[in-house]
């Protein structure tokens, strides 16, 4: 493709694809959630019309070229990953203690009339502290000091989020320091400690709480959830060519609890059908394939490198197990549908995250990063 130099900066119009196709699924999402809030009992159609305006902005400028790449980049070399990964982990903390518990999990805190998910804002500062830490050469010099660093990252996210009550967060989480790990060097013996240690640490997490234990049993008996058995019905009652956009009888009904959070997507699936889906799909992964292709290519600025590696995995990962739920596949969870579901945290922190993922794009250069 052709490149466009403008500023002294090679702009890939690989980049400007990977823009439109991040809006493209953006504005279809935007589109469902306003199609189910405006039947909603509960849903807040103002407030999230306002949350998906800040979102968008917050992308745009991330993407558009706004931002200089310098300035990025500085910011990634500098104590701020550090600095906002603390201020993460002690909003979570205080989420755990003071938090408003709703459907069992304590994962909201209301900071002047407003509600954040902290966990979130966790999620997106241990992408940017592993890009900085990893991409920084000055510390592969100390194995050691390394995988101390993991280990006692890997320990405090994943307790302080379990302490929220919010299991699949703490799980995914974990899951993600791993995979950024997989790609650092550390020798194989670390790798698979941690693995072991893992294992361990998420069986013994996993029976620790009845209602835990019941949702896994469940799931094993092949019985299901209220809300994933209605959701199953949903997604096949919409056969190939759905029942119209807008024209879903889940969502009208009121009979899925959340329709517009954790289980949008079974709405999707009825008013398109399995074509749309497909389309769904396929959007995704090509933001994917371009996304490690895009990672392949800055492979020589290893904060970067890592930076793209961190973005698409979580993306991807919430988004598999988000469909894999929906469908009966995985136990009821409390992940979102990134660019979907409804909440401000979410959004917010995948649209910064993927505007990065863009900036990173348009400011590569032409072929070693």
């Amino acid at each position: 493709m052709a490149d466009i130099k403008v500023e002294g900066v090679k702009r890939n119009s690989s980049a400007f694809f990977l823009m439109m196709l991040i809006l493209l699924l953006f504005f279809i999402g935007f589109a469902t959630l306003m199609s189910v809030l405006s039947v909603s009992p509960t849903g807040n159609l103002t407030k999230q019309l306002m949350i998906s305006f800040i979102a968008l902005t917050v992308f745009l400028a991330m993407s558009s070229g706004a931002v200089k790449a310098s300035f990025v980049d500085k910011v990634l070399r500098s104590r701020f990953p550090a600095i906002f990964l603390g201020v993460a982990l002690g909003l979570s903390l205080l989420t755990a203690l003071f938090g408003t518990e709703i459907n069992g999990a304590r994962r909201w805190l209301f900071i002047g009339g407003f509600s954040i998910q902290p966990s979130e804002f966790l999620k997106t500062a241990v992408i940017l502290f592993l890009a900085s830490f990893l991409g920084n050469a000055k510390h592969n010099h100390d194995e050691i000091k390394r995988f101390a660093v993991i280990v006692a990252l890997l320990l405090i996210c994943f307790f302080v989020v379990l302490f929220q009550r919010d299991f699949s967060t703490a799980f995914i989480t974990g899951v993600l320091i791993l995979f950024m790990m997989l790609f650092a060097g550390f020798p194989l013996w670390q790798f698979f400690i941690i693995i072991i240690g893992g294992i361990i640490t998420v069986m013994g997490a996993l029976f620790s709480e009845e209602y835990r234990t019941e949702r896994l049993m469940q799931y094993i008996s092949g019985e299901g959830s209220f809300q994933s058995n209605w959701a199953v019905h949903a997604v096949s009652n919409g056969g190939w060519i759905g029942c119209g956009w807008g024209a879903g009888t889940i969502k009208a009904r009121g009979i899925l609890p959340e329709a517009e959070s954790d289980f949008i997507f079974a709405v999707l699936a009825e008013e398109l059908g399995f074509i749309g889906v497909l389309f769904l799909f396929a959007l995704i992964l090509i933001i994917g394939a371009k996304a490690l292709v895009l990672a392949d290519r800055v492979k020589n600025r290893p904060v970067r490198f890592f930076l793209v590696l961190g973005i698409i995995f979580l993306f991807l990962t919430q988004t598999l197990v988000n469909l894999a739920v929906v469908v009966g596949l995985l136990p009821t969870t409390g992940i979102p549908l990134p660019l979907f579901s409804q909440g401000g945290s979410s959004l917010l922190c995948t649209m910064f995250m993927l505007g990065l993922l863009v900036h990173v794009a348009r400011t590569a250069e032409d072929n070693n990063g």
